[in-house]
């Protein structure tokens, strides 16, 4: 980094420079300190696309999305085919919660290249978050037909067919996510809750399971597999996993509800709670 510094030293307006100092600052995670670097650049060159788009993100970064939006559309009016631009919009506006703006930028960024399964996969999550259940579900099939192996596209989709009544189509989405990722204990905790819906108490109870196998510290999703098991009838096991959440999380979200349980429980066995284990 020296000779960059030595660089500027004797012209200040050296572009490569300076981009190339900005660039180091974002990849330390400093955008802060590369925007004054990207704005000198720019001011150098105006009209160059990656110099005004690399100011945007670090603006985004720093969290100005206001300003960001307004740099990203400078962007794209001088480059009407920067699919990253109109990509980025698209997040901007998100996180303004201006989905419709949102979504519109996905779509421009999917006409240019109708294979940026990002972009689709986004559209996907503004449509579900704008309550269009039905396009949200046909975009996201399209984007494991373009990307097979993305895991959270397969979890989503499920997520949809599961929140639209639709339980069997869901389990067969999370039972493609485990083939990719036998680690993703939040589709086991899904396939828990969409074979319930089946009545296949027992399938549940397997997945609630190996989600804890995963995860032992999560605390609803113990307390749920206690309340199956007590609809099975299997009361000592439901009494142990509800003295479980009791001892690992006794202030959690779901405490007051795991005592109640316990309370009603007659049969709870005298086991010690220091002597259990998951």
């Amino acid at each position: 980094m020296r000779y960059l510094w030595t660089a500027l030293h004797c012209n200040p307006d050296h572009v490569p420079a300076l981009t190339t100092i900005a660039n180091a600052f974002v990849r330390a995670d400093d955008p802060k300190r590369a925007i004054p670097f990207y704005r000198r650049a720019r001011t150098q060159k105006p009209g160059d696309v990656s110099v005004a788009f690399s100011l945007a993100n670090a603006t985004y970064e720093c969290g100005h999305i206001e300003q960001a939006i307004g740099m990203y559309n400078e962007i794209v009016e001088l480059d009407a085919r920067h699919t990253r631009g109109f990509f980025n919009l698209g997040h901007a506006h998100k996180r303004l919660d201006q989905l419709a703006q949102s979504a519109a930028m996905f779509r421009k960024a999917l006409t240019i290249d109708p294979t940026f399964y990002k972009a689709r996969f986004m559209l996907a999550l503004v449509l579900n978050e704008q309550g269009l259940s039905d396009k949200a579900i046909a975009e996201y099939q399209q984007t494991v037909i373009d990307r097979p192996d993305y895991v959270k596209a397969h979890f989503n989709l499920g997520n949809c067919f599961l929140s639209g009544g639709h339980a069997q189509e869901a389990i067969v989405c999370y039972q493609h996510v485990l083939q990719l990722d036998a680690t993703y204990d939040k589709a086991y905790v899904a396939l828990a809750q969409a074979t319930l819906q089946t009545g296949a108490l027992h399938d549940a109870r397997k997945a609630y399971a190996a989600a804890l196998r995963l995860r032992p510290d999560h605390h609803k999703c113990r307390y749920q597999l206690a309340h199956l098991l007590e609809e099975l009838g299997r009361s000592k096991e439901a009494s142990l996993h509800y003295q479980l959440c009791l001892r690992d999380a006794p202030t959690s979200s779901v405490a007051d509800r795991v005592r109640q349980r316990l309370a009603g429980l007659q049969t709870a066995p005298a086991h010690t709670v220091s002597t259990l284990t998951p």
